[in-house]
């Protein structure tokens, strides 16, 4: 491999690059002109949807106050009400439980990248530090 090819090789990704944010320039400026053009479409539809979240809060309560009255599970059309078994809990004891049980482990998510830093920082027992080489690219065009 010659560095006369990575050279070649990277112009092109600085080409693409510059490209890729022309058009993204171009695409918010579209975004902006059209959300300024109609406004009041977005306006509209922010009321509406506040306007729904209301209307079934209070749906969704008068239902309850009608199931508590009549024991019915579907008091008119449309509505139904079940009974189901919600879970409360502090996270961070299940946490602690699904990383004591390693069958659930699949129900963590872990950040890397910030368990990386914590982990470095630290520098925690059971995580082994060693170099890496990475390659870092430029956001320009190298010049």
């Amino acid at each position: 491999m010659s560095t006369e090819t990575l050279e070649s090789e990277l112009a092109k990704l600085f080409g693409l690059r510059a490209a890729l944010k022309e058009l993204e320039q171009e695409r918010a400026e579209l975004e902006t002109d059209f959300r300024r053009a109609h406004s009041a479409l977005y306006e509209a539809l922010a009321a509406l949807e506040k306007q729904v979240e209301e209307q079934d809060a209070k749906v969704r309560g008068l239902a309850l106050d009608c199931y508590r009255e009549t024991g019915k599970h579907q008091p008119v059309n449309g509505v139904t009400i079940r009974k189901e078994i919600g879970c409360e809990y502090d996270e961070t004891q299940a946490i602690k439980w699904c990383a004591e049980h390693p069958d659930m482990l699949p129900l963590l998510q872990l950040r890397r990248s910030q368990f990386e830093q914590v982990a470095r920082r630290l520098q925690l027992d059971f995580v082994k530090l060693k170099e890496v080489l990475k390659v870092f690219i430029t956001k320009g065009n190298g010049r």
